[in-house]
Order: structure tokens, then C-alpha cells, then sequence
């Protein structure tokens, strides 16, 4: 909501996060320095636990380097350039994925806290949504402890700890080869 006030947020050209006082609730506990808001797109973080891949109309780049924090220089979200667009996804094949979220409703709501898990030979890889700007990826679950919470947003840490452990609980071990 706060693209439609009439002084812009930071992301859209303006010097402040207007989400960052105030009732913030469902907003970010990562990569907030400048942009608090929560991406709400569970396919995103799915993509990119699973590590899928894009072909572009000008190029092929892994999902990670699709999506980027804000920065002082460059607002821009994603690294697509004017007109460029995605024409196809490549998605490997895990040996086990799952997908859970806390949402505030039962239906048709945005994930509080989203947790994407798929394990492969070498690991688990896991993703967040609704915690950052961006989808974020967690190197592991204790990466989980390097969360920065306003202080609205301190209830997600937790949420997020009991999903990530009962998504790696689902997706089990990686098997051996």
C-alpha cells in the first residue's frame, strides 16, 4: 500500500522506508537496510530452492541473480533489463521438496513466513518468502540467526525456525550416492 501514498516509499525513488515505522507487522527480517517490504511470490522461493534456472530473450541465469536488494544506485528488484523478458524455466529434478507457509488466513493470503525445502545428493536447499525484499535463500538453518527484525516483525524469526525444521524433517537426509 505504500506505492499509493503520495510521498514514495524508498524503493519507488523516495528517501525512506515508510514501512519501517509504524504498524509493520508483515514486513521483512532480512535485507531490510533500506526497503522493508516482504516478497510475497511462494513459486519464487520454491524456484529457488530448487535452483531453477532462466532463459531470457537475451540471456540464461540462474533464479538467484533474478532477484537483488535495492540499493542507493539501482531500485530496480530484478536484473531484467527494459524489454527483456523470461521465456523459460529450467527446474531440476529434487529428490524430495516441500512448501509450507504461515498465513494469517486459511485462503488466499500471503505468507507470513514461507518455507521451501528440496533436497538434493549434495544437501538441503532452503528459501524463505515473506521475510525480505527479495526471496531469500538460507545457506543453512542457522543462517536464520543473522535476521535483523524490526521490532513488529520479531515473531517471524520463530515461525520461520519451527517451518525450516519441519521442512527438513520432510524432505529427510540426502541420500548417499
Amino acid at each position: 500500500w505504500y506505492w499509493r501514498l503520495k510521498f514514495p516509499c524508498y524503493l519507488h525513488g523516495g528517501d525512506v522506508c515508510h514501512a519501517k515505522a509504524g504498524q509493520h507487522r508483515e514486513h521483512a527480517i532480512f535485507g531490510s537496510d533500506r526497503c522493508a517490504s516482504a516478497h510475497p511470490s511462494d513459486p519464487a522461493a520454491a524456484l529457488l530452492a530448487l535452483g531453477a534456472r532462466l532463459h531470457t530473450t537475451a540471456r540464461e541465469l540462474p533464479l538467484s541473480e533474478l532477484y537483488r536488494l535495492p540499493t542507493d544506485d539501482n531500485r530496480d528488484v530484478t536484473a531484467l533489463e527494459p524489454g527483456e523478458l523470461i521465456l523459460e524455466l529450467d527446474v531440476p529434478q529434487p529428490e524430495a521438496s516441500v512448501y509450507l507457509k504461515a498465513m494469517e488466513r486459511r485462503k488466499w493470503s500471503f505468507a507470513l513466513v514461507g518455507v521451501a525445502a528440496a533436497r538434493f545428493a549434495d544437501g538441503v536447499r532452503l528459501a524463505l518468502a515473506g521475510v525480505a525484499p527479495v526471496p531469500w535463500a538460507l545457506s543453512s538453518p542457522d543462517a536464520l540467526e543473522q535476521a535483523t527484525p524490526l521490532p513488529g516483525t520479531a515473531y517471524k524469526v520463530d515461525i520461520a525456525r519451527a517451518l525450516i525444521r519441519r521442512a527438513v524433517e520432510a524432505v529427510g537426509a540426502p541420500r548417499s550416492a
